[in-house]
């Protein structure tokens, strides 16, 4: 029995000092939809968590990143050709061409391709299929704002960007 007072008051002292607590948030960014109509198109996503009330809330709180996904639905309005996007981040809002973003933004998504005429869903779980540089998106994310931009590539290029979503999970003191 005194082993057991003895752990609990151990307990309730690290629990009250916020050793223990800790907890993992889901927070789902949702984005505007966007269209692309050539390959000198750029499309700009803020993500940021003033839009985000959980987020927000325990900003001051988060312990790291434990994971980000993203969920999408890109349709190719063109009847003869493929469509290929990349997406990339920055903490710059002020890119004004495909160019810049390719030369100074961090390619975030690619080999999306989708088919003349298709649309190509992306699961949260499949977009780890087209990520890179998951750690330069976790060290954004956890600076509470960043931008998300989408570019075209090929000649012909009339895509629309819907149902847009960031995906996180943050481990945060409740």
């Amino acid at each position: 029995m005194k082993r057991l007072l003895k752990f609990l008051t151990l307990a309730l002292i690290l629990i009250t000092a916020g050793c223990i607590i800790s907890g993992n948030i889901l927070v789902v960014v949702k984005l505007p939809d966007k269209s692309l109509k050539s390959n000198q198109d750029t499309e700009m996503w803020e993500v940021s968590k003033d839009n985000v009330g959980d987020w927000a809330d325990h900003f001051d709180d988060i312990n790291h990143i434990v994971d980000v996904g993203f969920t999408m639905i890109i349709t190719n309005n063109n009847t003869t050709d493929a469509a290929t996007g990349q997406f990339y981040i920055s903490k710059r809002d002020d890119f004004n061409s495909a160019e810049e973003v390719k030369e100074d933004g961090i390619l975030l998504l690619s080999g999306l391709t989708v088919s003349a005429g298709k649309s190509l869903t992306v699961k949260w779980q499949e977009s780890y299929d087209y990520l890179s540089n998951f750690d330069a998106l976790k060290k954004y994310a956890m600076t509470g704002q960043f931008y998300v931009y989408a570019i075209g590539l090929g000649e012909s290029i009339d895509i629309d960007i819907r149902r847009v979503a960031v995906i996180l999970t943050i481990n945060a003191k409740p």
